[in-house]
């Protein structure tokens, strides 16, 4: 009678590239989240029909205020973070930047009677709050993404 080996060459060589091959998978699913994952956000931008209006940077003492909107914009700080009021004539948006943990809400808005933007979640590194009748837009800036504008 012949004897039969547990494995032989051949099916250790069939294993192990099976085995290779759905590390492989794994990696290629798993990886690109975790390389792309956006890092903190920077700051944020605030933009009127695609015209950059407000560009704030966390941390630094200064922001950028588009010269045409200047009477529209005012700025104050309160309990540490920094608000941006951006008024349309009677109405107004009211945005809040949270120093602490760096990200960006619309706090106040007059622009509708649903005022909807106001209920959106704040944004860190991704996403973005829109006004619709304001046609006004805050994004984040992330070290991953470039600013235009």
């Amino acid at each position: 009678m012949k004897e039969y080996k547990l494995f032989n060459k051949k099916d250790i060589i069939v294993y192990l590239l099976l085995l290779v091959f759905i590390a492989v998978l794994f990696a290629s699913f798993l990886l690109p989240k975790v390389i792309n994952t956006p890092k903190d956000c920077l700051g944020f931008k605030v933009t009127i029909n695609g015209k950059t209006i407000i560009k704030y940077e966390f941390g630094k003492s200064d922001y950028y205020l588009a010269d045409e909107w200047k009477d529209d914009i005012t700025t104050y700080e309160k309990d540490g973070n920094r608000y941006f009021k951006v008024s349309f004539g009677e109405t107004y948006n009211l945005i809040m930047a949270n120093q602490k943990n760096r990200s960006v809400k619309m706090v106040e808005s007059t622009c509708s009677h649903s005022q909807d933007c106001k209920f959106l979640p704040a944004i860190k590194n991704t996403g973005s709050i829109y006004c619709q009748p304001h046609d006004l837009k805050i994004t984040p800036i992330s070290p991953s993404m470039p600013t235009v504008g």
